[in-house]
């Protein structure tokens, strides 16, 4: 028999996200007879943690790790990390330019290398974490995976092009994030692919039969956002679309689940824009859910109101789950919702009241659809097969 692969998955945190729930999904199929999987988080910190698979070994998070890669904000601090945080503020105003300009100038001379070898070493999202699995772990094969649209993200290719020169393996989640990425970086298609998050119906399904959601009323339309209430997921698009289906007297109940922080500007601007439209009554702001899935089956409607995406896991859950779906056109939404899963409305909040609004008014349209989708089988663990041949080289 041939002998185990060691493998180092390493992740930013356990938050409730998307790209996190790939992640347990993935190592969850591996064959344990096949792979030791080890996974280290750089913030060891999120909802998802006790979801982590027990074949799974959890490294420990060394604390100038944690310092580098944890919020500053109402704890003590060294001073070169004030110092890393004031000097990136002073050299750009964009976020992802002053992570890399942080870790070139001042996190990797603290960090030291991760103990060990591994086989194949994973760089599950890009950024900061692909920065990490290049300089800091030892591996005969490294490989990063992209869940993002490259250009509408605004990554720094001016701090990730030398790191992923490096890699092995660069994979996609979607067709259309794969040819925006070989679009900015035509010289790495040799070593790029396509491998899309893994979904398992059965556990979907299953988890989603836990509890009935104790925030819905049953007399009411049910509409469900699933997001991190960030500029990019277009939380502030779904409350005015709130405020305008409120003004044409339907009546519903949008629910948004997501993690969003006090202090945080997008959180407080939500807030507040709530407040200012008047729409308290019918939207209400969650906050992140240890497990969505009983909400998104009890909803009517899933609402993505995004500006930009990769590949949406909610989509996918939600297809499996069969419900109707309305989101914004983004540009990869193309790899993820037919006419037959939904509607795809303007990235404005006028034509997503409207897209909603016609389901809402047109029952016949929302029971094609839900047939459509639950005679549709939106399972994809036989991709197990190309993560292993990627993982293996």
């Amino acid at each position: 028999m041939a002998s185990k692969k060691r493998l180092l998955f390493v992740m930013s945190s356990m938050d409730n996200g998307g790209a996190e729930r790939a992640l347990l999904n993935l190592i969850e199929e591996l064959p344990a007879e096949e792979f030791d999987v080890d996974l280290l988080l750089l913030n060891p910190t999120g909802l998802f943690l006790n979801q982590i698979p027990a074949k799974v070994n959890l490294l420990h998070t060394p604390d100038v790790v944690q310092d580098c890669f944890t919020s500053i904000r109402g704890r003590r601090v060294s001073a070169w990390r004030l110092a890393a945080d004031v000097v990136s503020s002073l050299i750009s105003r964009d976020e992802e330019t002053r992570r890399g300009f942080r870790w070139k100038h001042f996190y990797t001379h603290v960090i030291d290398e991760v103990p060990g070898h591994y086989d194949t070493a994973i760089s599950f999202i890009n950024g900061q974490v692909l920065y990490f699995v290049d300089e800091k772990v030892a591996a005969d094969r490294k490989i990063v995976f992209y869940h993002g649209d490259y250009r509408s993200a605004h990554y720094s290719s001016k701090y990730e092009e030398p790191h992923l020169q490096r890699m092995d393996g660069i994979y996609a989640i979607s067709p259309e994030c794969l040819a925006i990425f070989e679009s900015v970086f035509p010289e790495m298609q040799e070593k790029t692919g396509y491998l899309p998050n893994i979904v398992s119906p059965k556990v979907i399904r299953s988890r989603a039969k836990e509890f009935y959601p104790p925030e819905y009323k049953s007399d009411e339309a049910v509409i469900l956002t699933v997001a991190r209430v960030t500029h990019e997921k277009g939380v502030d698009i779904a409350i005015e679309a709130a405020a305008e289906l409120k003004r044409r007297g339907l009546k519903f109940t949008w629910y948004e689940l997501g993690k969003g922080v006090a202090g945080d500007s997008e959180f407080n601007r939500c807030r507040k824009l709530v407040d200012d439209l008047d729409v308290a009554d019918v939207f209400n702001l969650l906050g992140p859910k240890e497990n969505p899935y009983p909400y998104i089956m009890n909803a009517d409607i899933v609402v993505q109101p995004s500006r930009f995406e990769g590949k949406s896991v909610v989509l996918d859950e939600s297809k499996i789950l069969a419900k109707p779906i309305v989101a914004t056109a983004y540009p990869t939404v193309v790899d993820q919702v037919s006419e037959n899963e939904g509607i795809v409305v303007d990235i404005d909040p006028i034509a997503l009241a409207n897209g909603i609004g016609s389901l809402l008014k047109d029952k016949q349209r929302v029971v094609e659809i839900t047939d459509h989708l639950r005679s549709s089988d939106y399972g994809n663990t036989c991709y197990i097969e190309d993560y292993k041949s990627a993982l293996i080289g």
